[in-house]
């Protein structure tokens, strides 16, 4: 339990990071929770205020001392910032929406997804590690859609390009791009998560999955739709494949490809008020099916073309 504090206001929300598919700490301390509440306060209340003592000064942070929030040894102190700190963001911004819906934006990804891999690299037998956080959708607002494949909120990283890791390392990328249907619905749609296939060329490897919203997505707003979850699995070289758990450290073998999807962000409002041209216009860069847009969004598109079908949009819609 968080509770804010701020001029003999209180404001408490309840932070819960039980996944079922969780399998592993995600213990974190005082500090991260205090960054969390300074950034969410800052960004809804002010993104130009200076970042000093002064201008946190009115907030009281009180955090239960042994829970999750605040571990206390010999508890393990791991995945703080690239998950539980996501959460608590995503806690503090839904409990939010209900005071300043305008200021505040849908449940993002909620987790950096960290892909750990490493072993030996057959060029030269020296030892190899790759590490990375994928990026995931952005949660969508009262004025606009969130970002595709973005980090949000507690990060500070970006991509590294193709060419970079398999020059780096003994993998390979086989696939890169946008997960399609993948944003949470509304009148603003929530930002697409992203899928990246590597293929393993070492030996000896060992890979550590850390990551989160596999069996509960990221939330929409006012009648807004959840993002899609995130997938972790492995496909062996004859085609079979193993799921894998959001959070996971295994063994894999050369010639395994490990393929990671990230979610997507909620969306914001019902989804049959986005505007029409715009689900058409996602349908033709392959971002949402056409079914889809049907089916969720009341839109109808001309096959082939995917240019807007007005007068059966208006028979959908009607």
């Amino acid at each position: 339990r968080v509770s804010l504090e701020t001029h003999g206001d209180s404001l408490h929300a309840d932070f819960s990071a039980t996944d079922p598919a969780a399998r592993g700490p995600i213990n974190c301390r005082w500090p991260s929770v205090a960054s969390c509440v300074n950034y969410v306060l800052k960004a809804i209340l002010d993104p130009e205020l200076p970042s000093n003592a002064g201008a946190y000064r009115p907030l009281k942070i009180t955090v239960a001392d042994g829970t999750v929030l605040s571990a206390r040894y010999p508890n393990a102190v791991c995945n703080a910032n690239i998950i539980t700190t996501q959460r608590i963001v995503d806690v503090l911004l839904g409990a939010l929406s209900q005071a300043m819906p305008e200021r505040v934006q849908a449940a993002s990804c909620g987790t950096m997804n960290l892909l750990n891999v490493g072993g030996i690299d057959p060029k030269d037998g020296n030892y190899f590690q790759y590490i990375e956080t994928y990026a995931g959708g952005q949660g969508a607002m009262h004025e606009s859609s969130g970002m595709d494949a973005v980090q949000n909120h507690m990060t500070n990283t970006r991509n590294a390009p193709v060419e970079a890791i398999e020059a780096a390392y003994p993998l390979r990328v086989e696939f890169y791009g946008l997960v399609a249907n993948s944003e949470g619905p509304g009148r603003h749609r929530g930002g697409l998560g992203m899928q990246r296939a590597l293929r393993v060329l070492g030996e000896e490897v060992k890979l550590t999955v850390s990551s989160d919203r596999a069996t509960v997505p990221p939330w929409g707003l006012f009648g807004g739709g959840p993002g899609r979850t995130s997938s972790s699995h492995i496909q062996k070289p004859d085609g079979s494949t193993h799921q894998l758990p959001s959070k996971v450290t295994t063994f894999v073998d050369g010639g395994d490809l490990i393929i990671t999807e990230t979610p997507g962000g909620g969306g914001w409002g019902e989804a049959i008020e986005r505007d029409a041209s715009a689900v058409a216009n996602d349908v033709s860069e392959g971002l949402i099916s056409a079914a889809r847009a049907q089916d969720i969004y009341r839109v109808a598109v001309i096959p082939g073309t995917c240019a807007l079908d007005e007068e059966g949009t208006n028979n959908l819609r009607s």
